[in-house]
C-alpha cells in the first residue's frame, strides 16, 4: 500500500470506492479560496488516462458524504443487475496447471482472484482465452497478456504475474463447455462454407 497522497484538481482524495465501471471519489481542500472545501466526482481510468465526470464541490462535508453514498448505492444496483446471471464461485490453483514455463497463447487461462476487484472475484471474470502478448510466451521480455473473457467476450489485458495458470479441462465449468462447443460448431460450419 502506497503512502503517497492522491490529488484531483487540488483536492486530496480522502475516500474512494471503485465498483462496477467507475470509482466514486471524495476529496478535501481546506485551503480552497472560494470555500468549496469538499469535492465529489466519478472517475473512470485505464492504463492511459483518467477521466472525471459528474463533479460537484461544496462547503458541506455531510452533503457530499450523503451524495457519495447515493452514488455508491446506484453503482451497487448496476453491478447487481449486470452480475445477476453470472456464475459464482472462483477458480483455485488446484484447478489449474500452474507451471511457470508455459506458453499461454490460445489457451484457457485463469486470472488470480486477488488481482480482480472484489465484485469481480468470480469464475466469470477469471476465465480468459489468451490471445497474445509478450507475456503469453515463456521467457519473453514483456509481461503483457492479452485476453478475451470467456463469459463476457470482452477483450482485456493482464500481466503474466496476474495469471494463475491454464485451467485443467476437467475443471471447465458447464457454461464454458457449452460456449466452447458452440465455438467448435461455428468453426466447423464456417470451414464447410469456405469449401
Amino acid at each position: 500500500m502506497s503512502d503517497k497522497k492522491r490529488y484531483i484538481a487540488g483536492y486530496e482524495v480522502i475516500n474512494s470506492i471503485h465498483i462496477g465501471d467507475k470509482e466514486i471519489v471524495l476529496g478535501m481542500n481546506l485551503n480552497d479560496r472560494d470555500g468549496h472545501y469538499y469535492m465529489l466526482t466519478d472517475c473512470e481510468r485505464n492504463d492511459l488516462f483518467e477521466r472525471y465526470t459528474n463533479s460537484v464541490v461544496s462547503n458541506s462535508f455531510i452533503e457530499l458524504a450523503k451524495s457519495f453514498l447515493c452514488r455508491l448505492n446506484e453503482q451497487i444496483e448496476k453491478v447487481k443487475i449486470a452480475e445477476k446471471d453470472m456464475p459464482k464461485g472462483f477458480i483455485t490453483a488446484d484447478m489449474c496447471d500452474t507451471s511457470s514455463s508455459q506458453n499461454y497463447e490460445g489457451k484457457i487461462i485463469v486470472i488470480k482472484a486477488e488481482v480482480l476487484r472484489p465484485e469481480c472475484q468470480t469464475q466469470a471474470h477469471q476465465i480468459m482465452r489468451c490471445t497474445g502478448g509478450n507475456g503469453a510466451r515463456y521467457e519473453a521480455r514483456g509481461h503483457a497478456v492479452f485476453c478475451k473473457n470467456c463469459f463476457t467476450n470482452k477483450s482485456t489485458r493482464f500481466e503474466r504475474y496476474d495469471v494463475l495458470g491454464i485451467l485443467k479441462p476437467e475443471h471447465y465449468p458447464e457454461w464454458l463447455n457449452k460456449r466452447l462447443e458452440v465455438e467448435k460448431v461455428k468453426k466447423k460450419s464456417h470451414k464447410e462454407v469456405e469449401r
